[in-house]
């Protein structure tokens, strides 16, 4: 801050101007401040850091643990494996859309938004509304 016996005018504009030592003071309070700055950020970077180096710690060991038994599994188990794979599989054609979504004659049978079910909505492109058997009306 300016000294009191200054005016408060602008430096050098028909006012006193402000001695070396007042720039030299505020340059310093600048410094002061940007150092602090820095240090905090430092600081928390390397806690950050150390944050991400515990949460890496504790993945790996859990998928060292989640690997471990499936490993053994493995070599015990030989032939449950393709039956789990072919019951996912299996699992995975009956939510299909084929076997769920409304039997239509033709693909040429859909307009836009005017045949769904609860879960779709069929969507055409151009091409396939353009049947001229089969256009509504």
């Amino acid at each position: 801050t300016p000294p009191p016996d200054v005016s408060h005018g602008l430096p050098g504009l028909g006012g006193e101007p402000y001695g070396k030592e007042y720039y030299q003071a505020l340059l310093q309070e600048q410094e002061e401040r940007h150092l602090s700055r820095a240090a905090s950020l430092k600081r928390q970077i390397a806690q950050l850091k150390q944050e991400l180096q515990e949460m890496n710690d504790k993945l790996k060991s859990l998928q060292e643990k989640k690997e471990g038994p499936g490993l053994q599994g493995l070599v015990d188990g030989k032939d449950q494996e393709p039956s789990d794979l072919l019951e996912f599989l299996h699992s995975q054609i009956d939510k299909a859309e084929v076997n769920t979504g409304a039997r239509l004659p033709s693909e040429y049978a859909l307009v836009p938004f005017e045949s769904f079910t609860t879960t779709k909505v069929y969507q055409l492109e151009m091409g396939l509304t353009r049947h001229p058997e089969e256009k509504p009306v």
